[in-house]
């Protein structure tokens, strides 16, 4: 063989194995794909999805029938058959598929609740038409069922329409109940854990919030488990069963000692009381002035002149309550009471009139409303008020010993203190009081409390140049019925 032969045979054999090379490697990475094609009978009949392709050999691919306004689904021809839609087709070859629709020519309403639809085809023309509905979710919501003319939750399910006949069916979607979730509170060391929301059971994406309260002599550390950190109160959204624990450290307390003394005549009272406090405890201090004394001020570690008064421990303490002697102690009054044989309500705007009898009335001392708590008064408008004070009946039953005693009965009671002593005057006389109530009082729903009676009850136990009248002393016993009485005339021209 001549050199030149050796050189063609050697090219020769170099080509035959390049290309044997290049078809393995085409081979390889070039997968084998099939088309689809898609017909619709009538074209105005409807849309099928997706409308052609290519595909991988063996891949499964859904199609769907999508009807147009007044017409309806009726089968698949070609290489498939049937009247399943959506359909299932597995590409091993080309494929050629025809989507046949008809006109919608039944009466069937149909209703979606919730979020979904509702595909239409005719499975059987005869005397009737035969129409299977299949209920498809949209994500995150499920089929539940139907309502109407057809009811259960069997999908697909097929109804039956007589010629001329109309129907109604309503497909009921409902969401997808979320994930329910617990979560475990542990603690480790001395305290507690509070929930926010506190339930059993959550519900994914539920936040809650977690407060650690440490017991006395403890304090919060910080979290473990599926929470770190040391915030407190701390929040998480609960996305899985979950197990946190709280750790509490204990703390070693300082001690102080906090020690009161009084300049004057009085005590002070110290809760809690006791020989040491730690560090950071509350203390409340409360004067006591002596009779004849009042209370005027704090000194040392406190200041100021608020009874009672709160401390803060932080270091040993020392705290003097400094009382002053009254010059002049005078009368005051603490405590009023009236027994009301009866009281009228006149009506008015169509308000009938209201009586009650035989009640004791508290009068308030600071000049708000009285209440009328043993009846309740009519809802409406009333234009005068009539209170008959006077002494009960032996008959009368009482649940205040203050206005009966062995020496007799009484019909007002009042309570103080003259000069420092503590007093109760009783008053056995009658006496009225008219009130012309202009506006007209309203009384509302519930309503209890009535006008103030703006007495001066101070003014009962003065004399006319500003001196005292004792309520102990049975000569100035004529006076102070006097002035109440005149302190009671006083009302009769109205509010």
């Amino acid at each position: 063989m001549g050199k030149s032969e050796y050189v063609l045979f050697f090219a020769f054999l170099l080509l035959a194995f390049s290309c044997e090379s290049y078809q393995g490697d085409f081979d390889e990475s070039v997968p084998d794909l099939y088309t689809l094609t898609t017909n619709v009978l009538p074209e105005e009949g409807g849309t099928i999805l997706p409308s052609g392709g290519e595909f991988l050999v063996g891949e499964r691919v859904q199609i769907i029938a999508r009807p147009a306004d007044g017409y309806v689904f009726d089968q698949w021809t070609g290489d498939v058959s049937g009247d399943s839609n959506p359909y299932i087709i597995q590409f091993n070859s080309n494929k050629s598929v025809t989507a046949q629709f008809s006109l919608r020519d039944y009466n069937l309403s149909l209703e979606i609740a919730g979020n979904g639809a509702v595909s239409e085809t005719v499975v059987e023309r005869s005397t009737s038409i035969t129409v299977r509905l299949e209920a498809e979710a949209e994500e995150e919501w499920y089929f539940d069922r139907w309502e109407g003319d057809l009811t259960g939750n069997s999908n697909p399910e097929t109804i039956t329409i007589e010629e001329n006949e109309e129907k109604s069916v309503r497909a009921v979607f409902e969401p997808v109940p979320p994930e329910e979730y617990t979560v475990k509170i542990n603690t480790q060391g001395s305290g507690t854990v509070e929930k926010d929301p506190d339930k059993e059971i959550y519900i994914e994406g539920d936040e809650i919030t977690l407060t650690a309260k440490a017991s006395n002599g403890w304090t919060f550390s910080e979290w473990r488990g599926d929470l770190s950190g040391s915030t407190n109160p701390a929040s998480i959204v609960v996305d899985d069963d979950m197990e946190i624990t709280a750790v509490f450290d204990e703390v070693v307390e300082n001690e102080y000692t906090l020690t009161v003394s009084t300049e004057g005549s009085g005590s002070v009272n110290k809760d809690p009381d006791k020989e040491n406090y730690s560090e950071g405890e509350e203390v409340t201090l409360t004067a006591n002035s002596d009779t004849g004394w009042t209370f005027s001020e704090w000194r040392g570690d406190l200041s100021g002149s608020s009874n009672p008064e709160t401390i803060i421990v932080d270091e040993d303490k020392q705290i003097t309550a400094v009382f002053d002697e009254e010059s002049d102690f005078g009368i005051s009054v603490q405590e009023v009471k009236f027994y009301i044989r009866e009281m009228d309500l006149e009506g008015a705007r169509r308000t009938d009139d209201f009586k009650t009898k035989d009640f004791i009335l508290n009068v308030p001392i600071d000049g708000s409303p009285f209440e009328i708590t043993h009846v309740d008064i009519p809802n409406g408008f009333y234009e005068e008020l009539e209170l008959d004070i006077k002494k009960p009946e032996s008959k009368s039953d009482i649940d205040d010993s203050d206005f009966r005693d062995g020496s007799g009965s009484y019909s007002v009671v009042v309570k103080g203190m003259f000069n420092g002593v503590d007093f109760t005057y009783r008053s056995s006389e009658d006496y009225d009081i008219e009130v012309e109530l202009n506006p007209h009082l309203e009384i509302k729903s519930g309503q209890t409390e009535i006008i103030a009676l703006t007495l001066d009850f101070d003014g009962w136990f003065m004399r006319s140049d500003g001196g005292f009248l004792d309520p102990n002393d049975s000569g100035d016993r004529k006076q102070i019925e006097k002035n109440i009485e005149d302190s009671f005339s006083d009302f009769e021209d109205g509010f």
